[in-house]
């Protein structure tokens, strides 16, 4: 797996994780 591909994974969890994390 490419590293940009992991690192544009991670981001779309990370912010994911961070609006539900807000909205809760």
């Amino acid at each position: 797996m490419p590293s940009v591909t992991f690192n544009i994974m991670l981001a779309y969890i990370f912010s994911l994780l961070g609006t539900l994390m807000f909205r809760s």
